[in-house]
This record gives structure tokens, C-alpha cells and sequence, in this order.
């Protein structure tokens, strides 16, 4: 009997603590981060959740990770809504859809009372009619055979759809088969809950990248590997910036990295007789010859240093000391090197401050073999700022029509997003998430810096959601700024209008 009294007890007491670890549980909390990829040299490329995660916080058990491009679209009652996942895709999810009236919607029986209703079915409706499908067209109607019920009789409607994307409805990778900028959200789910939060993916050419902000760019690679296979299991792929340089004898040969590099392997060096010469005692026998010693000289005189100096210097005797031999008496001589170059001497990666079309090789080296070189060439595009530039890690899909906490860099002060963007009328809604609590002001500014629109100013609290509507279909075609300030803190978001 006392036994079964502790059995009932620590049943018991187990059940408390797992009530009180679930009160006290969170929901994870998705952060995604901007990358830039390149294709590959078949034309596409893949992107998983660990690429765009930042270090998003799920402490729950069975937590799992997907990853969706994401495409919207928004059409008037009695238009078709066409969406169209990229190539090698499917839809995965919808992140808002939503049969609605549309925004600024008036009762047709008070002008002065706002209407913002939607069928509650509609959400639903579209993810069935989307997921697992390459294309969809959605038709903008409550009347039969129609699907969807009207939200409120009397009052135009809307048909207003996010969704995302992937290689299949399981949502653990995206395809890319273009160059461009895209929209991708980071989904985190467990026991606990959903989060959410967008990320952009720029998509670059093969053998291409584009200078950062601060000024340079770093080759990988993967930037120049067009589907090369490893030779075996130990095998590695590295990188090396290619200089070169000859000199005639008696003169210096100047090689140098590039800033944030060293010299790394010597490809080619060697004091030679100058190609096509001839023997003094018979001029109708061409020679070559070079110091044997020459290559292991050149090497030594390089290897991890920003930069070297070298004297084409055979003569005995003579100042500076020669460092070559003679290769053959009496023929001109050339000092002649190829060199790599990379931000470390294991040709990791290379280092690049100024835009141009650079030299580079793919080594594949190990499986105890002698490294082999493939040469090819790099672009790298100027830096491509923008004023929106710090804001895309704070950017989020609309999440209102699910139950989600949405989480950004944690620099930012707020998180937006606007959609439409663009608008093609005028009409669009502005989501802002406050990660600070405080007073909020959201307004809407030309690009002369004109006050457009008063949107809000008031409190928000920490993880406080908002949508606020700008209506205002007389609103000439170009970009806007939406400012929020936050405190002391400013966050922008570039709106366009398309008419």
C-alpha cells in the first residue's frame, strides 16, 4: 500500500513538473540572415535552412527546419489569381490567403464606419488548392461553384495570397535556376510552436560575387567549381588568385597579393634562357635551360608574404648576391613566375577590393597525389547599396492569419513589411512587430521627403503586432518611404506604387 503511495506520488509529481515545464516553455523564435549564392555550372542551385538560419532559438523538443521561396499576389472580385512556383518547385504553405474586403472598405450603410472582414474557410481553401502544386489559378468569387462564402455582403472583395515554395512539399530546400534577389522565409516549428522570418537570397552567376559593404569580396570555391567531383574521400577543393610576372635579367620582378592576401604556392618560377634563343657557337640550334635550383628559390622567397621582390641576378661576385646560377653561358636570361595567391597559404579562399575579371585556379588536392589546376576566371561586381539595404534582415512574411512569433536581427528596432509591393493602385498595408517597448511613429514619406500620410503614433509593446492601411489610390506612380521610429531608433521600408 505505501509502496503504491509513492508510485501514485511520483506520478503525480511528474505531472506537475511537466505542467509547469509547458507553462514555462516558449515558442522558438526564427532568425534568418541575407546570403548570396552563385549557380552552378549546370544553372541552378539549391538552398537549405541552415544556410539562412542566424541562430534562430528553439529549445522545445522535435524541432524541425524548412525553408520556402515566396510569391504573392493580390486581385480584385471576379479576377483570377495566378501564382507559379520557379522551376523544379512546388508550393510548400501559404503564409496569408485570405478572401477579404478589400482595405478601406466603407459599410455600404454608414460611409464613415471601416469594414475589414474575410472568410474565415478562405485560409484553408487556398492551401488545399496550392500545396504540392507547380501552378494554380484561384478565381476571386463567392458565387458558385466557387469555394469561398462572402465576408460581407455589399463591399468589394479581394483575393490576397503569400506563399512559399520548395523542391517538394516538405519544404527542406529551394531551387534556383536564375540570377536575381528573392524572397525566402525560415519556418521553425516544434512541440512548442511556429516562428517565421524572411531572408533575402541573392542568386549570382557562375564565377561571380559582388563587392559587400565594406568593400570587398571573398571567392570560395564553390563561387568557381562547376560540378567537379572529389577524386576520393581525403580530397579537398581550394582556391588561388593567379599573379604572374617576367623580368630580363638584371632587373626585379615585383609580385603582390592584394590586400588582405599572401603569396601561397608557386606554380611556375624559374631563371631560364629567354624561349627561341640561340647558341652562341651555333646559331642554328635553338636552346633552353633554366637554374634546376630556381623553382625551390623562387618558392622560398614568396611563400606567405603580402608581397616579394626579386632580383634576375646570375653573376658572381656581384651586389646584392646573385641568388640564380647560370642555365647556359652566354644566352640572355629571364627570371619568369607564376604564383597563387589566397587570404591564407591552405588557398581557402581569395580576397578581392576592386571590381574586374581576375585569374583563378580550383585546386583538388590530397588522395596523396600532386595537386591538380583548373584555370578559370572570376567576376567581381561593384557593391550594389541601397537605402533598404540594413532593413532586409528585419523584413517578415505576414503571419496574422496563423499563430507565430516573428523574430529579426536583433539590431533592428522593428520589424516591417508591406504588401502589395508593389501596389498597383495605391492600397497596401504596412505589418510592423516592435521588439522594443516604447513610443511608435509610422509614416509615409516621397522620395523629396514629403509628409504623404500620418499613420500612427502611439505605444507598442515588445512583440506587439500592427497592421496599419495606406489607401490612397491618388498616389502618383514611383517610390515611398515608410519611416518608423522607434525611440531613437529609425528603420525604412522603400513601398512602390505601379500604376
Amino acid at each position: 500500500m505505501q509502496q503504491n503511495f509513492y508510485i501514485r506520488s511520483y506520478l503525480l509529481l511528474g505531472a506537475f513538473v511537466a505542467c509547469i515545464s509547458s507553462a514555462f516553455a516558449q515558442a522558438p523564435v526564427a532568425t534568418a540572415k541575407d546570403i548570396t549564392v552563385n549557380l552552378d555550372g549546370s544553372g541552378s542551385v539549391f538552398i537549405s535552412p541552415a544556410q539562412i538560419d542566424n541562430n534562430s532559438q528553439a529549445a522545445c523538443a522535435n524541432t524541425v527546419f524548412g525553408i520556402g521561396g515566396v510569391v504573392e499576389n493580390t486581385v480584385l472580385e471576379g479576377q483570377a489569381l495566378t501564382l507559379t512556383a520557379p522551376t523544379g518547385n512546388v508550393f510548400a504553405a501559404t503564409l496569408y490567403g485570405r478572401y477579404e474586403t478589400q482595405p478601406g472598405a466603407t459599410a455600404p450603410y454608414d460611409p464613415t464606419q471601416p469594414v475589414y472582414a474575410f472568410d474565415p474557410n478562405s485560409p484553408a481553401i487556398i492551401q488545399s488548392l496550392l500545396v504540392g502544386k507547380t501552378s494554380a489559378s484561384i478565381l476571386a468569387t463567392s458565387n458558385p461553384p466557387s469555394q469561398f462564402s462572402d465576408p460581407f455582403y455589399g463591399i468589394a472583395k479581394q483575393l490576397q495570397v503569400r506563399a512559399t515554395y520548395a523542391t517538394t512539399s516538405d519544404a527542406q530546400q529551394v531551387k534556383f535556376t536564375a540570377p536575381g534577389t528573392y524572397n525566402v522565409a525560415l519556418t521553425v516549428m516544434n512541440d512548442c510552436g511556429s516562428s517565421f522570418a524572411l531572408a533575402h537570397v541573392t542568386v549570382l552567376p557562375s564565377h561571380t560575387v559582388r563587392l559587400n559593404a565594406n568593400g570587398f569580396a571573398l571567392v570560395t570555391p564553390s563561387v568557381i567549381n562547376d560540378n567537379s567531383q572529389l577524386p576520393c574521400a581525403n580530397a579537398t577543393f581550394g582556391i588561388g588568385g593567379v599573379v604572374s610576372g617576367v623580368v630580363r635579367e638584371l632587373q626585379t620582378l615585383n609580385l603582390a597579393a592584394g590586400a588582405g592576401n599572401v603569396l601561397s604556392t608557386t606554380l611556375y618560377g624559374r631563371y631560364e634562357t629567354i624561349p627561341g634563343s640561340i647558341a652562341p657557337f651555333d646559331p642554328t640550334q635553338l636552346v633552353y635551360a633554366f637554374d634546376p635550383n630556381s623553382p625551390a628559390i623562387v618558392q622560398n622567397l614568396v611563400f606567405n608574404r603580402a608581397s616579394a621582390s626579386i632580383l634576375a641576378n646570375s653573376f658572381p661576385g656581384s651586389t646584392p648576391t646573385a641568388l640564380f646560377s647560370d642555365p647556359f653561358y652566354g644566352i640572355a636570361k629571364q627570371l619568369k613566375v607564376e604564383n597563387l595567391f589566397a587570404t591564407t597559404t591552405a588557398n581557402e579562399q581569395v580576397r578581392y577590393e576592386a571590381p574586374g575579371i581576375y585569374d583563378v585556379a580550383l585546386i583538388t588536392q590530397g588522395c596523396g597525389s600532386t595537386p591538380t589546376y583548373t584555370f578559370t576566371t572570376v567576376t567581381v561586381l561593384p557593391y550594389e547599396g541601397s537605402t533598404v539595404t540594413a532593413l532586409r534582415q528585419s523584413t517578415v512574411p505576414d503571419v496574422s492569419s496563423v499563430s507565430s512569433v516573428v523574430s529579426v536581427a536583433k539590431q533592428a528596432s522593428l520589424v516591417l513589411d508591406a504588401y502589395p509591393n508593389p501596389s498597383t493602385d495605391g492600397r497596401f498595408s504596412v505589418h510592423v512587430q516592435a521588439t522594443l517597448s516604447g513610443p511608435v511613429q509610422v509614416n509615409l514619406f516621397d522620395m523629396q521627403g514629403n509628409l504623404v500620410s500620418k499613420m500612427y503614433d502611439g505605444q507598442l509593446e515588445l512583440g506587439e503586432q500592427r497592421d496599419f492601411t495606406v489607401n490612397r489610390p491618388e498616389l502618383r506612380q514611383g517610390l515611398y518611404i515608410v519611416r518608423v521610429q522607434n525611440g531613437k531608433q529609425v528603420s525604412n521600408l522603400r513601398v512602390e506604387v505601379q500604376k
